[in-house]
Parts: C-alpha cells; structure tokens; sequence
C-alpha cells in the first residue's frame, strides 16, 4: 500500500490550482477578445442602421451601466456560492450575446446585445 506525504498532496493541490488558472484565463480571454474587436467597430455599425450620434453613445455606455448595476449584487453572490456558476452564467451570456450582435439588424438587438454582454462581463 502506497502511502502520500502531505508534501506531495499540497504539489497536487498547487498543480490542479494553477490548471484551474489557466482555463479560466483562457476562458475569459475567448470570451472577451470579440469584444474588445466588436467596440471599435460599433460605433460604424450603428451608424450603417441609422443611429444618431446620441443613440450611438448610449450603445457604447449600456454594458458599461449594466456592469455597475449588477457586480454589488454578483460578488454577494459569489461570497455565498462560489465564484464557478457565475463564471459559467457569465460566459453563457456572452456567448448569447455574440449571437445577437451577429444576427441583429435593428438597433434594439444591439442594445439588448450590450445588455447581455454587460450582464456578461459584470459576472
């Protein structure tokens, strides 16, 4: 019968902590690498449905507004569950919201597309 030291239990621990590490690194970084593409050319898009300037500026600032209002209510949450649901949420949000920005062509779809993508990254 083999016998593990506490030494090799906590290089188990460190190794699976630093393989968790990274899919989440890597998670996030497909998860936001769309976007930070997809805010350059908003700005162009909007404008190509018929946005006014005012309505283009609304656009940009919704994920940022929705962030706001949802990481308070997220990191209480977190504390009580654990930050893994809120990763998965998150990430299905932004996913959902990729999807609407590529099958919008109304200027509410991108709105509800910002929502998404700020209930997304405030997870």
């Amino acid at each position: 019968m083999t016998t593990i030291s506490s030494e090799q239990m906590a290089m188990t621990d460190v190794k699976q902590s630093v393989i968790s590490l990274r899919r989440l690194r890597f998670s996030m970084l497909l998860a936001s690498l769309p976007f930070g593409m997809l805010q350059l050319g908003l700005p162009l898009i909007a404008r190509e449905m018929g946005a006014s300037a005012f309505v283009t500026g609304g656009l940009l600032s919704a994920s940022a507004l929705i962030i706001v209002a949802v990481q308070p209510v997220v990191g209480l949450g977190m504390d009580r569950f654990g930050r893994w649901p809120f990763l998965i949420v998150g990430l299905l949000s932004y996913a959902f919201s990729n999807a609407i920005f590529g099958l919008t062509s109304e200027i509410a779809g991108l709105f509800l597309a910002q929502l998404a993508q700020g209930i997304g990254s405030g997870l």
